[in-house]
């Protein structure tokens, strides 16, 4: 397949839009031209590279007692991860949209991912539902962290475009109506082709915010929108991590399920933790 590379949409639109002002009005537009984004370094006050005592001590309440349990029995193991509760109160409200929060720290108590999760299951959802809450996150994430970019093939997936301008990739609903968005993250500068080719956890040696989002019909409905800040692959992960590890070869996998984000939440079960 042919190698794509996302345009700038939004951002040539006024690039060229500035080139024909006059020489005030590009004084007075300098300033907001090109807004500063947000470094990556986790969200809020949970920091990459923060301990489970430095978490604890600013949301230990939020989190459910059982992922703290399992913690203070696997971290020096396996490594953990905490997570508020699945139907209690979210962690925060970005652009009317409601999140739950997972940190992941592996066995040298350091923050490795931040995950912010949008999950709603039953009848009250709908893939178009699930597609514009995908859509509101990728653009405050565009906004705030800067151009998020796919594999260079995106296969038979579409394109589409958010309200705000953003472009991307997702499969088109199958017979069941599900889909899967293409595995997007944020990188420094525009990455070449080459790299395009290469797994997304291996483009770089840097930070990133990635996203990918998954809307499955089957018992139900289910939409699950998952923005995660992480540390470079490099950096060693949890053990209960790797199954879903962006480190692993092959591009089909990371566009359904590489995020670790895509999965843990509902896969950390207490007959196979341990007592």
């Amino acid at each position: 397949m042919a190698i794509r590379v996302l345009a700038a949409v939004v951002l040539a639109a006024l690039l060229a839009g500035c080139g024909s002002k006059s020489a005030p009005a590009k004084t007075e537009q300098a300033g907001a031209e090109k807004p500063k984004t947000k470094p990556i370094d986790g969200y809020d006050d949970i920091k990459l590279g923060q301990s489970f005592n430095e978490v604890m001590a600013a949301h230990g309440e939020q989190f459910d007692p059982y992922y703290v349990r399992q913690c203070y029995k696997d971290l020096p193991i396996n490594g953990c991860w905490l997570a508020t509760p699945r139907d209690g109160a979210p962690f925060r409200m970005i652009d009317g949209i409601p999140y739950r929060l997972t940190v992941m720290l592996n066995k040298f108590d350091k923050v490795t991912d931040v995950e912010l999760k949008y999950s709603r299951e039953g009848n009250g959802i709908n893939g178009d539902d699930c597609r514009s809450i995908h859509e509101r996150t990728l653009d405050w994430v565009t906004r705030d962290y800067g151009k998020l970019y796919a594999l260079g093939d995106q296969g038979k997936n579409k394109q589409f475009r958010t309200p705000a301008g953003n472009t991307y990739f997702s499969g088109v609903p199958d017979k069941s109506g599900s889909w899967v968005s293409f595995f997007v993250r944020t990188f420094n500068g525009v990455p070449s082709a080459e790299v395009m080719k290469k797994p997304i956890g291996k483009w770089d040696n840097n930070r990133y915010v990635n996203l990918i989002t998954t809307y499955i019909v089957a018992a139900g409905r289910h939409c699950d929108v998952d923005v995660e800040f992480s540390e470079p692959m490099s950096v060693p992960r949890s053990d209960l991590m790797r199954a879903t590890s962006l480190d692993d070869e092959g591009s089909s996998t990371e566009s359904t399920s590489t995020s670790a984000g895509v999965m843990h939440n509902d896969s950390y079960d207490e007959n196979d933790a341990g007592e």
